[in-house]
Parts: structure tokens; C-alpha cells; sequence
């Protein structure tokens, strides 16, 4: 009678672990699945938002280098005996009519998919606004450490480009150029004309700020595409 209470006792332990390890397990199972879900969902997302990012580059990159490229055919043939001077003009004038209605709809994708940690994960929305830059930014020493409105982030490719449009619309080089090409053939004029040469030196260069640090921002993104360590997929 020993041996059957014995065994009894014993059987009942055994089907009490096995249920515990079927539950246990089922726990694990289901947990690593959801996790795996999870990160799928995570990763698909992040894909996504690494293909609003280049898309939001190569067009605004684009729309500036156009931008740039008139502004620059303009100023170099003011003066020119032929009639060519209006319809460059006209070209610029339609290179910054694309500009204007393409910005805000720029600056908006640059938040959205550019705006990132070091992990590649997106920053908490701020508001950004080239108004935020009137009367503080001096377009023409736009990152030196001593011309920066205090909201400005000249490491955020948002606020950059709003400095850049800022700039644009300061230098303001179709407007001018006109008012330039009235004047007569004197050296005065000619200053005029390198001088307006080289506030749009200054857009390319900005232009190139605007550039790098949105590759920055999409190599950021990439590398939070990329698989991680199993480890830091567990979450540890």
C-alpha cells in the first residue's frame, strides 16, 4: 500500500510539472511571437518612414539645386546684348514659384522622416517656422556659432532648411537682378553683379548643410532598419 501512495503521489507530481511546462511554455511561445510581431511591425514601419526620407531628399535636393542653377544663369548674363536676359528671369521666376509651393509640404516630410536619435528613431515633433529666424539670422554667415537664433538647431535638417528658404527669400536675387540690369555699364554695377554672385555662393553652400544633414538622417534611419544582436531584439 506504500508503494501505491508512493506512486500515486509520484504520477500526480509528474502530470503537475508537465502541465506547468506545457503552460510555461505556451507563455514563452506566445510571448516570442508577439515579440516577433512586434518587431516585424516595428521594422516595416521603419522601413517606411526610410523611404519617405529619401524620397523627401532627393526631391527638395532637387528644388534647390534648380533653384541655385537659375539663380546663378541670371546674374551671369546680366548685361547680355541679346534678348536672353527676360527669359532666363522667366525660367528662375518659375524655378521659385516651384520652390515656394513645394516648401511647406518639404519642411513638413523633413519633420515627419528626418527628425531622428541615434538610433534612428524619430524625434519628438517641434515646431519650426523660417519666421522663427526674422531679424536674427545673418544669411550671409548663416553657422557661425555666434549668429544662432536661440531656437535654431543647425544639427536638425528641419531647421535648416527653413534657414535656407529664409535665406532665399532675402536674397531675393530674381528682383534684383531686374533692378541691376537697368543700371548702366559702370563698375558699380559690376560690384553689384558679384556681389549677388556671391550671396548665391552662400545659398550653395547652405544648400549643401541642408544636404548633409539629411544623409546623416537617412543613414540614421537605415541603421534602425538593419537587424540587431538577438539580445537587443529580446528587448535586453
Amino acid at each position: 500500500m506504500a508503494e501505491d501512495k508512493t506512486s500515486g503521489a509520484e504520477w500526480r507530481g509528474r502530470i503537475v510539472n508537465f502541465i506547468f511546462g506545457s503552460v510555461l511554455a505556451g507563455l514563452v511561445t506566445t510571448s516570442f511571437t508577439y515579440k516577433t510581431w512586434q518587431e516585424q511591425a516595428r521594422l516595416d514601419f521603419a522601413k517606411e518612414r526610410l523611404k519617405e526620407a529619401n524620397a523627401a531628399y532627393d526631391t527638395t535636393s532637387q528644388l534647390m539645386s534648380a533653384r541655385i542653377f537659375r539663380s546663378y544663369d541670371v546674374v551671369r548674363h546680366i548685361g547680355d546684348k541679346d534678348d536672353s536676359f527676360p527669359k532666363r528671369r522667366e525660367t528662375l521666376d518659375q524655378a521659385v514659384d516651384n520652390w515656394n509651393l513645394s516648401y511647406p509640404d518639404a519642411l513638413q516630410r523633413f519633420q515627419f522622416s528626418l527628425e531622428v536619435d541615434d538610433k534612428g528613431r524619430s524625434r519628438p515633433l517641434r515646431e519650426i517656422s523660417s519666421g522663427s529666424l526674422d531679424g536674427k539670422l545673418d544669411c550671409t554667415k548663416a553657422f557661425d556659432d555666434q549668429n544662432r537664433p536661440p531656437r535654431a538647431d543647425w544639427d536638425s535638417p528641419s531647421w535648416l532648411l527653413a534657414a535656407f528658404h529664409y535665406c532665399v527669400i532675402r536674397t531675393d536675387i530674381s528682383r534684383k537682378s531686374g533692378e541691376v540690369a537697368k543700371l548702366p555699364a559702370t563698375p558699380a554695377r559690376y560690384a553689384t553683379i558679384i556681389q549677388m554672385d556671391e550671396k548665391i555662393d552662400q545659398l550653395s553652400t547652405h544648400a549643401d548643410h541642408v544636404r548633409v544633414a539629411a544623409k546623416k538622417a537617412i543613414q540614421k534611419r537605415r541603421t534602425g532598419v538593419e537587424t540587431h544582436g538577438f539580445l537587443e531584439f529580446l528587448g535586453f
